[in-house]
Formats: structure tokens, C-alpha cells, sequence
């Protein structure tokens, strides 16, 4: 069964963590796709785990309207082996699933350089985070979204952590609306960082993103933690209604 939704929104693998020992199998891919195929997003840890993933069947994944991939966060992207090995597994999962979004952490850049090279991996920024030392704001990243012709993900959850009132979400948007290719959403809790916004009263994270998807419709991917399988219809139904 799938469920009708008012926007493009999916699920983040990253979500299912728990309810699945490997997020990239059939049963994890199929069961998200179950609530939507409009959207869903590879997380990708580490350069083992590309191995699992570039071992998800294409027809799995043909049923998604939008795939996009988070890279690895955890490494160094400089001139380094790891870097060139995550970029050449990036272009073949890029190749054969269709990928339109490659999210990147700036923070885990080292030498930008490497990107000039990269034209054909779509990547596109991520804003941070207080845990991270800068991303927070746009001037943060606005050089290189700018020097190395890359797309933005604006993630609310982190809007929110940085500043409760969503302000600076606005500026992100007055600077980046035409780089805008996806919206990350959840809730704040200390314990979990991404939780369920179905059980959280943070209902302004809601209220930015429909805002912003009224001036421009773009992919939706839910990052938050589930604990049952019951959660996903849950959180994807809590997101749904804000747009009745």
C-alpha cells in the first residue's frame, strides 16, 4: 500500500536504524517505499558500507520518484585516498540508481578542490548544526556553494537547534532558494538529536517547511528516529496533515 501525500516527502535509511540491521536491504528499501515512494535517502556512513549499498537491486530503488545520497560525514574529503575512493563509489551509485542529490557536510571538507572534478556528482551543502564549528549560518557556506557550482539541502531540524524562532532559515532561503534541492526534517530531543516530530511539540519546524515548500516544491526526506515500524505511517501521516 502506498499513501497519498500532499508533497514529495520519504524517508532517510538513516531513520529505519533501528528497526533494521541493514538499512540497505530489500525489506528496509521496500518497507519505506511502502509509506511513500516519492522520496527516499541512501545514508551512507562510511566507504565499507558502500559495498551494501551498491548491492541494492536498481528495480528496488525504481520505484522512487527522487533518490538522493548523504555521503559520508565521518571522513576527511581532501587529496587522500579514502576521498577518492568514496568519490568513485559515489559516481557508480550516482550512475545506477539515478541519484539527483549527493548532501555533503562541509564541515568535513578539508581541500575544496577536489570538487572541481566532481561536476558529475550532484552535491549540494548541508547547513550544520551548534555541534559542528560553522555551517550555521549562510555566510558560512556561501563561497563554495558559489566557486564550486553546488546545490543546497537546508535540514529545519538543525535550524532549529541553532535558532528556536526558524529566522535563520530565512535567510538560507533569501540566499539560496535557486540552489534549494532538499529539505531534511525532525525533531530536537538531547538524547536522540533526530526524533519523531509526532511526538514532540515542535510544530514550527512543520510550519517552516510548509512555508518554504509554498515557494518552491522540492523533495522532503523525514530524518527522524523511528523505534517500531508502526512509526513510519506515524511520522510520515503527523508531517502529511500540515498540508490538509
Amino acid at each position: 500500500m502506498h499513501y497519498f501525500s500532499k508533497c514529495k516527502i520519504g524517508f532517510s535509511t538513516g531513520s529505519c536504524y533501528r528497526l533494521f540491521e541493514n538499512t540497505f536491504s530489500s525489506d528496509s528499501i521496500s518497507t519505506i517505499g511502502c509509506i511513500s515512494s516519492h522520496a527516499i535517502e541512501l545514508l551512507v556512513h562510511n566507504l565499507d558500507e558502500f559495498e551494501m549499498l551498491l548491492s541494492v537491486p536498481v528495480e528496488v530503488l525504481d520505484k522512487f520518484s527522487y533518490v538522493s545520497i548523504h555521503s559520508p560525514s565521518k571522513i576527511v574529503y581532501g587529496r587522500n585516498q579514502e576521498s577518492g575512493l568514496v568519490l568513485d563509489n559515489l559516481r557508480k551509485a550516482v550512475e545506477r540508481y539515478g541519484v539527483e542529490t549527493v548532501v555533503l557536510h562541509p564541515t568535513s571538507v578539508e581541500d575544496w578542490s577536489i570538487f572541481e572534478n566532481c561536476k558529475d556528482i550532484p552535491f549540494a551543502i548541508e547547513n550544520m548544526d551548534e555541534r559542528k564549528p560553522f555551517g550555521q549560518i549562510p555566510e558560512d557556506i556561501e563561497k563554495w556553494i558559489r566557486d564550486y557550482d553546488l546545490n543546497f539541502v537546508l535540514d529545519l531540524q538543525h535550524i532549529y537547534v541553532n535558532d528556536p524562532s526558524m529566522k535563520i532559515a530565512d535567510r538560507f532561503i533569501d540566499k539560496f532558494i535557486n540552489r534549494l534541492v532538499e529539505i531534511h526534517i525532525s525533531a530536537y530531543d538531547e538524547k536522540w538529536i533526530h526524533y519523531m516530530l509526532s511526538r514532540k511539540s515542535q510544530n514550527v519546524i512543520v510550519g517552516k517547511l510548509k512555508e518554504i515548500l509554498e515557494m518552491k516544491d522540492v523533495p522532503v526526506i523525514i530524518e527522524s528516529t523511528l523505534e517500531t515500524k508502526d512509526d513510519l505511517l506515524k511520522e510520515f501521516t503527523y508531517i502529511n496533515n500540515f498540508f490538509e
